[in-house]
């Protein structure tokens, strides 16, 4: 891994001036935040920049398996006692103290009930032993086994099968395909505690920490406590390198541009117009920001369109949504969703390929550029309305995600500053040709979810 930075050392907008930004000399990061609410109250984060892309094919749910142990046994507080610590700190475990993986990262939470010096002291060496005291015995990973296991039941649910049958056609080169967080259940079965302290020795680095503290905290006394608690970490064995975003090999094979995903708990019909766009990690600048305000502009203004028609008497959709600029690390993929009945399918595709080749093809009208620029100054001023209220815990994990990214953690009364700008100079040509840009030149794809009893094929969708 490259040496640690901050987003906004490779960028030419500024950061949020109320965080005190620190780097220790083992390479782990920390950023302090003052915040008012909740009133007494700290919201910590911390970071391990190793998530399901970095296991190795015989891995796969290691790094949510490892979480797990987290709060199972480590090295001051074994057979599960660490839970007895924070219900003594008054943090409950569940809502106040939580943890997840995902493919880039795996993120740990807690909620300090107090601001004493005591209670972040104890706090950060919780977080101290999920960096180096976590241990993997035999007995303790066999019990911790089952509780994975049953989350992986629980999460076999429709919403998750769709969305992981849409990514992969989508995007069927992308890794994240074959690194599921959850993992595979004989892989589960299997793990033994080498390979979790190979994991956990690999990517549990200093350089890969992150750690965030947002309240009513003077930001000089929460960094002497890091540095003692962390100053001395040191990595435990030589690093692995990083994964590629890319499945080794893969040559495109499937030229369909229709898929079908049926499922016997959908309502009725969902249809989604996409396109994906391989983008490559870039710094946060104001091109950036100006680039992407654009697009979004645009697909506020297809939004609107697409609203309006649905409000009709006699449309063939309901529900219009649009996403713009999202997508997993290395893609941004752009879509257009509208629901419907079974028995309107055919209207439903004709309409939506039909408006969206309009919007594509001639645009849209100065009265919706106005309508969009409005709506955006209006939010970026709500923004800093809101900003004084703002919770620790929100500002916490948004700060911690910013980092993970290498974006520029920047506040709204700056963001307003840098949008404002750019919402005024938005031309409809700026927007029409970043909404091209974001279709590409090929027709989109067409991914459609409906219920079992949808009586039709892929070949009938297409046609």
């Amino acid at each position: 891994m490259a040496k640690p930075h901050w987003g906004h050392e490779q960028s030419d907008l500024a950061p949020d001036p109320a965080v005190h930004w620190g780097v220790l000399p083992n390479g782990l990061r920390y950023a302090i935040r003052p915040n008012a609410e909740p009133k007494g109250r700290i919201a910590m984060r911390f970071v391990v920049l190793a998530g399901s892309m970095h296991e190795a094919d015989d891995e796969r749910g290691l790094a949510h398996f490892i979480e797990h142990m987290a709060f199972r046994s480590t090295r001051n507080y074994p057979n599960g006692t660490l839970t007895e610590l924070l219900q003594r700190m008054g943090i409950a475990f569940g809502p106040d103290n939580t943890a997840f993986t995902n493919y880039d990262y795996t993120i740990y939470h807690l909620e300090l009930p107090n601001a004493r010096e005591e209670t972040i002291r104890e706090g950060l060496g919780v977080f101290s032993e999920y960096a180096d005291g976590i241990t993997f015995s035999k007995a303790e990973v066999d019990l911790e086994r089952g509780v994975v296991l049953s989350e992986l039941s629980t999460r076999d649910k429709p919403n998750l099968r769709t969305y992981h049958a849409n990514q992969k056609f989508m995007i069927p080169e992308a890794r994240i395909n074959e690194r599921s967080p959850i993992g595979l259940e004989e892989q589960i079965r299997s793990f033994t505690p080498e390979q979790f302290q190979a994991f956990y020795d690999a990517w549990y680095r200093p350089e890969r920490m992150i750690l965030t503290l947002v309240g009513e905290i003077e930001p000089l006394e929460g960094e002497k406590i890091i540095t003692e608690l962390f100053g001395s970490l040191e990595a435990r064995g030589p690093s692995r390198p990083e994964p590629p975003l890319t499945i080794a090999g893969w040559t495109k094979t499937d030229h369909t541009q229709t898929r079908l995903f049926k499922e016997s708990n959908i309502t009725g019909i969902g249809l989604n117009l996409q396109h994906a766009i391989a983008k490559p990690p870039e710094p946060d600048t104001r091109v950036k920001w100006t680039r992407s305000l654009h697009g979004a502009l645009a697909f506020h203004m297809l939004q609107r369109r697409f609203y309006n028609i649905s409000t009709r008497r006699g449309s063939s959709f309901i529900s219009p949504s649009v996403n713009y600029g999202q997508g997993p690390k290395g893609w941004q993929v752009n879509t257009l969703t509208l629901h419907s009945s079974l028995r309107s399918w055919r209207m439903v595709i004709h309409d939506a390929e039909q408006e969206l080749r309009r919007a594509l093809d001639f645009g849209f009208t100065e009265a919706e550029l106005q309508d969009a620029k409005t709506y955006y100054n209006t939010y970026y001023q709500q923004g800093v309305r809101s900003a004084a209220t703002a919770p620790s815990s929100a500002i916490a994990t948004n700060l911690v995600t910013a980092i993970a990214y290498d974006r520029v953690f920047a506040s709204a009364e700056i963001v307003e500053q840098e949008m404002k700008p750019i919402i005024t100079g938005a031309t409809l040509e700026n927007c029409w040709q970043a909404f091209r840009e974001a279709w590409g030149e090929e027709t989109p794809k067409l991914f459609v979810v409906a219920n079992s009893n949808f009586g039709h094929d892929e070949h009938d969708l297409a046609s």
